[in-house]
């Protein structure tokens, strides 16, 4: 079922860009299936050290690394996104690319961004274990004249900046070892262990109260 901000009323991005301050904005996409801590401590890390406006979460209809489809639906994952960052200064959700459909594509995203944010200053968040794929995205060369990457730490991963080409900007930013992912979650969740700690308590109790991922 496709998704509009209209049938949820969450379209929670700002209507429209100040003509008299530049923003500073940072791009996570992401399935969100379900949305975990590592997200949002992802999101907070870059939001203090690169003294952003605000970190835009965007969910994909469905992503161009990945065959399979969300294991839940549009509804289910936006609903989860939203009570994660319900009270959550400078977090704001966007549906563009859920209300687009099809393959997600981040140049489609980032060229969204840039029309209704022409004056503001786009950033794109990365994690480090990605990096090394940036080069085989979609028009990467294009996306990159559009954003800067912020690259987050992650454990085990070591960024190279001698490997990326010179027409990439790039900011490396320090981030919190929250090492675990949304299959991770998952796995647990059908395994019957506990995620309350890997998950947002609001969060939590919408997969408990809907039955997911079982």
């Amino acid at each position: 079922m496709k998704v509009k901000s209209a049938d949820f009323n969450i379209f929670d991005t700002t209507a429209k860009a100040s003509m008299q301050t530049k923003q500073r904005r940072a791009l996570l996409g992401g399935s969100f299936d379900p949305v975990h801590l590592g997200h949002l401590v992802m999101a907070q890390d870059a939001l203090e050290q690169m003294q952003l406006d605000a970190v835009h979460f965007i969910p994909a209809a469905r992503s161009p690394f990945k065959e399979e489809v969300a294991l839940e639906s549009d509804e289910h994952r936006v609903a989860m996104l939203r009570l994660a960052l319900d009270g959550r200064k400078g977090f704001e959700c966007d549906l563009g690319d859920i209300e687009a459909g099809g393959i997600s594509y981040s140049v489609e995203t980032a060229e969204r961004f840039r029309r209704r944010f022409p004056q503001d200053e786009i950033f794109w968040i990365i994690g480090a274990d990605h990096i090394g794929t940036l080069l085989k995205w979609h028009e990467p060369e294009r996306l990159a004249s559009m954003v800067t990457f912020l690259c987050l730490e992650r454990p085990g991963y070591n960024f190279n900046a001698s490997s990326l080409p010179s027409w990439v900007l790039w900011r490396k930013v320090s981030a919190h070892t929250m090492d675990f992912s949304s299959t991770d979650v998952r796995q647990r969740i059908k395994k019957q262990l506990p995620v309350d700690l890997f998950l947002p308590a609001s969060v939590h109790n919408y997969i408990r109260q809907h039955s997911l991922y079982l």
